[in-house]
């Protein structure tokens, strides 16, 4: 795994990381889980979750493994592929991005990894209260509504930009890597 770039976004330093290797196993597996009515059986809900793990290793040796269902893409065994990952200054911990398949040239995001590197602290929290306020000065809508409204707009676009920020390096970075590993380097 090799640090490349970073990124500023809002208060935050995001670090890139990419790894490139060849997918050595796949294994996709679902459960659901169905909940019942007591007594009448009836079904209430039910919720499948998908899971792709993929095995992918480097030509170094090291391998990464991870479920690679949250971007929403295939990948076959066998494929070359780059994965980008982003550590937030915080707690270096690594969220996963981006996955792209270098035979098809397809990527896939990872929508939680985009989410938590690109949004504030407690983004989700301010998503709720965000719509709370949009619905309630739609209701009671005045003049001074429009000022709730503007402010609420403002919030979702800079969301909305900050994750569009977050992909796109993530693609500068799977470009620049997989630019890097194209070209023969030669020793003295």
């Amino acid at each position: 795994m090799a640090e490349l770039t970073y990124l500023k976004v809002g208060l935050r330093t995001l670090t890139y990381y990419f790894f490139n290797g060849v997918v050595e196993s796949r294994r996709d597996s679902s459960h659901t889980q169905t909940t019942y009515e007591q007594g009448t059986n009836r079904v209430v809900s039910s919720h499948t979750d998908h899971r792709s793990d993929l095995l992918i290793r480097g030509a170094d040796g090291h391998t990464q493994q991870f479920n690679a269902a949250g971007a929403h893409m295939s990948v076959k065994e066998g494929s070359r592929v780059t994965l980008a990952m982003v550590s937030r200054g915080e707690k270096g911990e690594l969220s996963f991005v981006a996955l792209r398949d270098q035979e098809t040239g397809k990527t896939g995001y990872f929508a939680k990894g985009v989410n938590d590197a690109a949004g504030p602290p407690l983004y989700n929290m301010g998503i709720i209260v965000a719509v709370f306020v949009g619905l309630i000065a739609l209701v009671n809508f005045s003049f001074g509504s429009f000022v709730l409204l503007a402010l609420v707009g403002a919030f979702f676009y800079e969301l909305f930009r900050r994750r569009k920020l977050v992909r796109a390096h993530a693609d500068r970075v799977i470009a620049r890597e997989s630019a890097w590993t194209a070209t023969p380097t030669t020793s003295v």
